[in-house]
Formats: C-alpha cells, sequence, structure tokens
C-alpha cells in the first residue's frame, strides 16, 4: 500500500511546486485556510526573529560571543510560572570544550589530542 502511495510521488512534488510557485507565502497560506487544509508557512531565521508572537514569550535573548558580537539565541521553549528558564551562558565557540570533554570524558590523551589536531580530525 505504501509503495502505491509513493509512486508517483516525484511528479506529484514537480506539479505541487510548480503551482505553489505562483503565490506569495501569505496568499497561499489563507487559501489553504480557507480550503479547511492543514498548513504553515516555513518561515526563514529572519522572519522567526520577527515572528509576534515568539516576541511575546520572550523566546529570543540577546548574548555576546565570544567574539564580542551579539547575537540571539533561544530561551527555553517551556515557560513555568515558578521556573520560566531562561539563558544564563552564551553558546560556546567552536572547539571551546574540546580539551574538557575528549581529555576529560572520553579519557583521551593530551598527545592524542594534539594529534587530532593536527590531521585535522577536530
Amino acid at each position: 500500500m505504501e509503495k502505491d502511495r509513493l509512486q508517483n510521488s516525484a511528479e506529484l512534488t514537480a506539479l505541487l511546486s510548480a503551482e505553489t510557485k505562483r503565490f506569495e507565502t501569505e496568499e497561499l497560506y489563507e487559501l489553504l485556510v480557507s480550503m479547511d487544509v492543514p498548513c504553515s508557512p516555513v518561515n526563514n531565521v529572519e522572519q522567526v526573529l520577527k515572528n509576534p508572537q515568539l516576541a511575546h514569550r520572550g523566546q529570543f535573548r540577546h548574548v555576546r560571543i565570544h567574539s564580542g558580537e551579539e547575537v540571539p539565541v533561544s530561551a527555553p521553549v517551556i515557560k513555568f510560572s515558578e521556573a520560566p528558564g531562561d539563558v544564563r551562558l552564551p553558546p560556546p565557540g567552536i572547539g571551546e570544550h574540546n580539551e574538557e570533554i575528549y581529555m576529560g570524558e572520553l579519557g583521551i590523551s593530551k598527545q592524542e589530542l594534539d594529534e587530532l589536531k593536527n590531521e585535522g580530525v577536530i
């Protein structure tokens, strides 16, 4: 049964893609909603960061990262009235915790870690 359902998926995807490209996102969304089709627009990062509902919930915090730049990061999605959660630390820089993880958690020696770095593995 599943095979039958997927048999023409490439052709169907091409047809749907061509048809939906004729519309602006909001126009297509409104049309589909009016026809009781479950749907939602797929937002890009900029749109997500400007979403009024997410702003109202305080979903994003601006934090200063290791380079000194301020970037938006997502706060915890689940919020409780007595423990709403927050962003306590900025995201780490690339490789910032390598020694702690590789040597501390994984037991790799400093020499092995240096070899991995020199070989471009990490």
